[in-house]
């Protein structure tokens, strides 16, 4: 049981405190509490989803979107069996210990039995995977290696890609490329592998997007694209569910991202007159993890004449009003590792 509670706050917060709140804490839920520090309920980064895709900014407070409606134990009753028990019977990770309204511990059942939130549901639907680029973000060691076999915590970082996905049971991969080709085929030809792998090589550098169209004949009617250099850890059957529910086209996975701005932003009216100063503002924003849930019907409109990046697909799907959506999940969900900066982070977080 924990008593130091982390991941606690107020109940007139914004949703972008929310989520920096969830990047900073090993849970995967948040307590939510008044002034007086009376526990009101639990807010979760599917709450927070859900909200964003409405009409939420995240800006607007989590009050009217935060669980009203938990399930708890109160402390004169806690004992580890019991609380192990109504996680079970009641398929949550942790329950809230109360004493008279007030929260004074938190059993993470999600954390003590390092389960995953939801249990991983098997996935038919196959993985193209784009690893065709230069690599010029990883340069020297990419003018050595394709980026997809640059080693990353012992193993090239496609083999953690890919590891990601047959957690879900897919064992169907295509994989698009250019540079060093041959090294990269010669890699997976050498492999000991439980999966099929099949390779889509461009004959000229045709962009993210466009490569896939090469595979138009192979693909079903939905499928899943990925970099070959990122993962977004987050659960692949609700990106499937939303995709499918939403009836989208493309679905692009978001990570909100913090930055903060290491100067002082001026603000000013017309003619130059400086109206107040922000001392080192954070920014917040949603980025595209290089992740997506597509629909068949999106290669239609790849051109495969010229280089033609999954930027260009998304900007051509919106002219044309058809369906592409967010699946929007926290910063530390994504886990980047096709630059430097964050190639270093990743060796801490990927195993």
């Amino acid at each position: 049981m924990k008593n130091n509670i982390q991941n606690l706050i107020k109940n007139n917060t914004t949703i972008k405190q929310a989520l920096k709140t969830l990047d900073s804490t090993a849970e995967k839920i948040i307590l939510v509490v008044n002034e007086n520090t009376d526990f009101l309920g639990t807010l979760t980064d599917g709450d927070i989803r859900r909200a964003l895709l409405k009409d939420a900014s995240l800006e607007t407070s989590i009050e009217g979107i935060f669980n009203k409606s938990f399930i708890y134990l109160n402390e004169d009753e806690f004992t580890k069996e019991k609380a192990i028990e109504m996680c079970k019977e009641n398929k949550i990770i942790g329950l809230p210990i109360l004493n008279n309204k007030k929260i004074v511990s938190y059993y993470s059942y999600y954390n003590e039995h390092n389960i995953s939130q939801k249990t991983k549901k098997n996935l038919s639907l196959p993985v193209v995977i784009m690893g065709g680029g230069k690599g010029t973000r990883m340069k020297p060691i990419s003018d050595v290696f394709p980026k997809p076999l640059i080693p990353l915590n012992g193993k090239p970082m496609i083999n953690h890609v890919i590891d990601y996905f047959t957690e879900y049971g897919i064992d169907n991969y295509f994989l698009t490329l250019n540079y060093k080709s041959n090294l990269m085929i010669s890699y997976f030809d050498s492999l000991d592998k439980s999966y099929s792998i099949n390779f889509a090589i461009e004959p000229f550098f045709m962009g993210t997007a466009g490569s896939i169209k090469l595979l138009e004949d192979k693909l079903p009617n939905e499928f899943i694209i990925s970099n070959c250099d990122c993962i977004a850890k987050t659960n692949l059957s609700d990106i499937i569910h939303q995709h499918q529910e939403k009836k989208t086209l493309l679905t692009v996975v978001c990570s909100i991202q913090h930055h903060q701005i290491p100067y002082g932003k001026i603000n000013y009216k017309n003619g130059g007159a400086i109206t107040s100063i922000e001392e080192k503002p954070e920014l917040s924003m949603p980025i595209n993890t290089g992740v997506y849930i597509a629909n068949k019907k999106v290669l239609d409109y790849i051109e495969t004449d010229k280089v033609f990046h999954m930027t260009h697909l998304i900007e051509k799907l919106i002219e044309n009003n058809l369906p592409v959506h967010c699946f929007f999940i926290n910063e530390k969900e994504f886990i980047d590792f096709g630059q430097w900066k964050e190639y270093e982070r990743a060796l801490d977080l990927i195993k």
